[in-house]
């Protein structure tokens, strides 16, 4: 059965193809359709990271020569700008190309509503455990602070977790809701 309550064959899938289709948000099995497309998304999306990763080498280790800390730091947050350049390319794509689209019956329509709404709060759920313990660990890291305290009382409050929680799981939500299509 799928996260629908609908009964479908299982096709053995590799792990990479788990996570390619995560990453994509392709929900239900995959056709040929499908997979040629999220291939043809996947080597796109290697061939530009390819040609980044070595154009960024290159430049910072002329400028890391010169400058080590400051080439480090700049290689560091041009990574983390560019993983997510290469995300949204990969989720419009995807998109573009009809992949993420969830067919269900009008029979399993407020089912799968529900589903949606128990996927949505695991990840307001997750967002918040996450970032506590990525908050208290990068305390600990720079400030030397107890790890433990930071856990369970962190420095910025469990508020704004809570409010950046909300907002992601609202925008997760939406997202999974208009890529649902009803079936007749």
């Amino acid at each position: 059965m799928d996260c629908f309550g609908r009964k479908t064959m299982k096709i053995k899938e590799s792990l990479l193809t788990k996570y390619m289709k995560m990453i994509l948000g392709i929900p239900g099995q995959l056709d040929e359709y499908r997979k040629q497309e999220m291939q043809r998304i996947c080597n796109n999306a290697f061939v530009i990271t390819w040609l980044y990763i070595v154009t960024a080498t290159m430049f910072f280790m002329l400028y890391g020569y010169l400058h080590p800390f400051n080439g480090i730091m700049m290689f560091s947050m041009s990574n983390v700008i560019f993983l997510f350049f290469v995300s949204v390319y990969m989720k419009l794509a995807a998109r573009k190309s009809h992949l993420t689209k969830e067919e269900v019956s009008i029979e399993d329509y407020n089912k799968a509503k529900k589903k949606i709404l128990l996927l949505s709060i695991k990840d307001f759920i997750l967002f918040v455990v996450i970032f506590n313990l990525l908050d208290a660990i990068l305390n600990f890291v720079f400030d030397n602070d107890n790890i433990l305290n930071q856990i369970i009382h962190p420095k910025k409050g469990f508020t704004i977790l809570i409010f950046f929680g909300t907002f992601v799981a609202i925008g997760n939500y939406i997202s999974r809701l208009h890529r649902m299509k009803k079936m007749k």
